[in-house]
This record gives structure tokens, C-alpha cells and sequence, in this order.
């Protein structure tokens, strides 16, 4: 048997300001005697286990969010979000430091049935360890909303994808590309740089032409306020910036180059859904998955996670 230390890790970080240590071990159900085959003895079955514990003692209503961010960690590790866990249970700490179970807690999903993925097709918890307060707050703070809108929620939707997904996904790439607040590209900067030269063009017009209000008599305000790059700009971006693992993808599956046209081709395949009802797939769904990979690893990127982790992640669930 091996210590308890080889396969037990735990981290911190804070919810609304509480501090939080998460505990991620293995556990072993109760051995039995089974008297039916000759005495033997049944050594129970091991399992993952995932263990919130709290400075202070914690409000019932607070269950249901901690859930919510523990299902929601494992959902983006193992790529589904029909997972479930098979207890959860309140326990409390005696005198010894040790815990006792006090209540176990029922949770009603909506799911049909629930992921069977391999432990092959999952990211390991403890490859991503470190990064888990980064985790924990792209989900608090909605950074993580719109990959998990990506993934399935039934057994059925596996390996399949709808026009629905290919809105999904454009919209989260287009999160992709402004997840991080803090980071400006160097085009980024040069649209802040046009929105303030228009700005003060309209400025100048409005002193020469007081006969005319551009703001209230015009579409002028509103035409400038959203300018920004395309969306196959933005695509492509995130593409260049993440180039190694999806043409790592790409080469797997012998799948189609991404590139401008390719990507072109993606988007005009949501634009005309949207505007017209008419879906043609031809070869944009085969870059489906390299685009979701982006998305990964964007916001594994996010969390920051080490991009050679990143790519050897990412190519062993994809």
C-alpha cells in the first residue's frame, strides 16, 4: 500500500471571501467477508473523492453553489457535463481532527443518463493541480460558461454536433478572444487607436455643422461603438496563438488545414443559419474539433496552465 501522501493533494483558494481547501484523494468502500465463495474476503472498491473543508461553519443554502463549482470542475476535466457524483455528504471534524459523516445530500440533475468516458479520454486532476484557484474562479466569475455550454449533456450527443453547437462555439471563441481583461494585442491597440481618431473627427464635423446633431439625428454613435475585428479575424488570432497543439490535432485526425479560408467558411456556415435558415455543412463541421480545441486551450491558457502541459492535455482528450 502506499502512504496516503503519494496520492492526496490539497489546495486553497477563496469562495465570497471564505477560504476553501480542496482536498482530491482515493477512498476505499468497506471490505466485507463474503461467506458465499469459501470465506473470501472482499477488499471493497476504491474511489476519487473530492473534499471541501471550511475554517467556519457554512450555511445549508451555500451547499447547492459548492456543488455547482465541484461539478462544474469535473465537467471541463472529463469534456461532459452529464457527470455526477456517486455521494454527497456533509461531515464535520471531532475533537481528534477527524471526520464524521453527519448528513448525506440528495441532488436532482436533469440528465438522462450520465457520462461513461474512459480514464484515457480525462484530463488528470493532478496534471492541472496548480491551476485548480485559477479554475475555481474562471467559473465563479463566468469565464468558464461559455466552454461548458460546448459540452454534451447526454451520451447520445457524443461525436455528434448540431447547427446549434457551431453558434455555441463561434460565440465561445469570440469569449476566447477577450478572455483575459488584462491583455492587449498590438491590433487591439490600433482599434482603440481608430475609435479615438473617429471620435474626434465626429468631434470636429459637429463645431463646423451645428445645423446638424450627429449623435441624436444620426446613426453615428451606434455605427462606431461595436467596431471591432471580425470574427474570422479573431478566429484566425486565436488560431496563430495556439497553432502547435491544433495542427498537432489536425495531423491526428488527418482533418482539414485551418486557415483563413477554412475558417471563413465556418463562420458563413453560422451567418447563414442566423440570417437565413439554410444549412450547408460541405467541410467546415471537420474543423469543428480543432476550433473547440482552441477553446480549451484558451482557457487553459486563462488559468494558466503551462502550454506544454496544454498540448499533451489536449491531445489525449481529443
Amino acid at each position: 500500500m502506499r502512504p496516503w501522501s503519494d496520492y492526496t493533494r490539497t489546495t486553497e483558494f477563496q469562495i465570497d471571501n471564505e477560504k476553501v481547501a480542496l482536498t482530491v484523494s482515493v477512498g476505499q468502500t468497506a471490505e466485507t467477508n463474503n461467506t458465499e465463495n469459501r470465506g473470501a474476503y472482499d477488499l471493497g472498491k476504491m474511489y476519487t473523492f473530492f473534499q471541501f473543508s471550511f475554517e467556519n461553519a457554512q450555511e445549508f443554502e451555500k451547499i447547492e453553489k459548492y456543488y455547482i463549482i465541484a461539478k462544474k470542475i469535473v465537467a471541463i476535466l472529463t469534456f461532459q457535463n452529464n457527470v455526477c457524483f456517486e455521494e454527497v455528504y456533509l461531515s464535520q471534524r471531532n475533537s481528534e481532527q477527524k471526520y464524521f459523516k453527519t448528513g448525506t445530500c440528495k441532488i436532482f440533475d436533469p440528465y438522462e443518463n450520465y457520462s461513461i468516458r474512459q480514464w484515457h479520454k480525462v484530463i488528470p486532476i493532478f496534471s492541472v493541480f496548480d491551476c485548480i484557484p485559477n479554475l475555481v474562479n474562471g467559473i465563479i466569475n463566468g469565464k468558464a460558461d461559455s466552454l461548458l455550454e460546448l459540452l454534451p449533456e447526454d451520451n447520445k450527443m457524443v461525436n455528434r454536433i448540431s447547427i446549434n453547437n457551431v453558434q455555441d462555439l463561434c460565440t465561445a471563441l469570440e469569449v476566447s478572444y477577450h478572455l483575459d481583461d488584462k491583455r492587449k494585442r498590438e491590433k487591439d491597440v490600433l482599434i482603440e487607436e481608430l475609435k479615438k481618431n473617429i471620435k474626434n473627427t465626429i468631434a470636429e464635423f459637429a463645431k463646423k455643422h451645428e445645423e446638424i446633431d450627429v449623435n441624436k439625428e444620426t446613426t453615428m454613435s451606434s455605427a462606431f461603438r461595436y467596431l471591432d475585428y471580425t470574427l474570422k479575424q479573431k478566429i484566425l488570432t486565436l488560431y496563430n496563438e495556439n497553432s502547435d497543439v491544433v495542427n498537432a490535432i489536425v495531423s491526428k485526425y488527418s482533418l482539414p488545414s485551418i486557415n483563413e479560408n477554412s475558417i471563413a467558411s465556418f463562420v458563413k456556415l453560422r451567418n447563414n443559419k442566423t440570417h437565413s435558415g439554410i444549412v450547408e455543412w460541405k467541410e467546415s463541421a471537420d474543423i469543428y474539433v480543432p476550433l473547440l480545441a482552441i477553446v480549451y486551450a484558451s482557457f487553459l491558457k486563462y488559468i494558466e496552465l503551462p502550454n506544454e502541459v496544454i498540448k499533451s492535455t489536449l491531445l489525449q482528450i481529443f
